[in-house]
């Protein structure tokens, strides 16, 4: 079976472990507690940042509201909820998240972590370049993912290439629960949202026709 490339020593960030052991800085308030940050991807309504954590010294994926959204509690809402059952799930091909606090304007904020690799989209357009038990393995890794979530009552309802992370070594992500629902509780849209929730390519006719997702319709979706 063939095997995503190999990648050189220098394609990884380097680890300063004589720094591991130095004392927390007594006057670093939390809200300082992350710096050095650099725009990854800009969402309709979020935006995707790595940041360093001053804290623990690694590089990690920081998501927030834009600023126009930033109040919305609408989007406030999504954004608490993604960083919650994100936590929830363990499981090597979810996203796991790391904290959840407010920013120094006191908007919401998660991190969690950082993929060194691309989204699934990326792979499909360039797909020559991988061969098909590649791809596969991708989509099966999606489906391990997506039946533990389903197994622990959760519906992602926005599956899509661009929401699966591919690592340098081909294991993958499954990110953005934002839209997720808890299968036991009903997935009809509510009143957060009186239009149709998830990326119109990939519903499925349950949720064009009713607003309605379950299990199946994150099947139909992959």
């Amino acid at each position: 079976m063939s095997e995503f490339p190999k990648f050189r020593q220098a394609d990884y960030p380097k680890l300063y472990l004589e720094q591991t052991d130095k004392d927390l800085s007594k006057s670093l308030h939390p809200s300082f507690r992350y710096a050095y940050f650099k725009t990854i991807a800009k969402g309709g309504k979020s935006l995707i940042q790595s940041c360093k954590d001053l804290h623990l010294g690694r590089v990690v994926c920081h998501k927030s509201l834009k600023p126009e959204f930033a109040e919305d509690p609408i989007e406030q809402k999504r954004l608490l909820r993604e960083a919650r059952i994100s936590a929830m799930l363990q499981h090597p091909n979810t996203m796991p998240t790391y904290e959840l606090g407010r920013d120094r304007k006191g908007h919401y904020y998660f991190t969690m972590k950082l993929v060194h690799g691309y989204t699934f989209r990326e792979i499909i357009n360039y797909r020559e370049r991988y061969d098909i038990s590649q791809l596969l393995d991708i989509v099966i890794q999606v489906a391990y993912a997506l039946e533990y979530a389903h197994t622990h009552g959760v519906v992602h309802r926005d599956i899509k290439p661009e929401n699966i992370l591919v690592s340098k070594e081909g294991r993958i992500k499954i990110a953005d629960f934002g839209l997720a629902r808890g299968a036991l509780l009903g997935n009809t849209m509510t009143a957060e949202s009186s239009v149709i929730l998830g990326s119109v390519s990939y519903l499925s006719p349950e949720q064009v026709q009713r607003g309605v997702a379950d299990a199946r319709s994150d099947i139909y979706s992959l």
